[in-house]
């Protein structure tokens, strides 16, 4: 046998090898995303039970407004001076250069008894380092103080503000330097 012919065969082996991995790791992938549909009623799902059990607990008759509805919006431009990674379907790297600017909306309601803020940010998400940075310093634990925390779902906005395997691939490396950086740009006490 030739060198010509051992060297082809060797190819011919590592090929077919690779070629069988190929279709199996498809199989596998394949059959993972078989399963049965869940046809229960939604009434009769557990979420949906806890949840409106949740919902019956609370009685709004019970909070009257001690004074006439105030009200107040602020915007905040969180574009970052130095340049960070993006978000997105996947990995992108930094901005050179901003087309628009990102902010924060806040909205924010007060009936003299229950205070009432709606959180809105130009990201892909909320992220959940700020949120609850946010939420410490504008006191959720409070009984009557509500926080909604809402984003716009850009998918060319900021990333790096989440400190997990996924948000580090999807989102860039976690900043926390920009999450605490934020807030101390921005207090959000009273």
């Amino acid at each position: 046998m030739t060198t010509c012919h051992i060297f082809t065969k060797i190819i011919l082996k590592k090929s077919l090898r690779w070629l069988l991995g190929v279709i199996g790791a498809l199989a596998v992938i394949t059959i993972s995303l078989f399963g049965t549909i869940d046809y229960t009623p939604l009434p009769e799902q557990p979420f949906y039970k806890k949840t409106m059990a949740e919902l019956d607990t609370l009685n709004p008759i019970h909070h009257k407004p001690k004074s006439k509805l105030k009200t107040s919006w602020s915007v905040i431009n969180i574009t970052p001076k130095s340049a960070m990674p993006m978000a997105g379907y996947a990995p992108r790297s930094h901005f050179d250069k901003v087309h628009d600017s990102v902010y924060v909306r806040i909205l924010a309601i007060d009936n003299g008894d229950i205070q009432s803020f709606i959180i809105s940010a130009d990201l892909l998400l909320f992220p959940p380092a700020l949120k609850d940075k946010v939420a410490e310093q504008l006191g959720q634990k409070k009984s009557k103080r509500f926080l909604y925390f809402t984003a716009t779902h850009a998918h060319s906005s900021l990333g790096a503000w989440n400190n997990s395997i996924v948000g580090n691939l999807i989102l860039g490396n976690y900043n926390e330097l920009w999450v605490d950086s934020f807030i101390k740009q921005n207090s959000f006490s009273n």
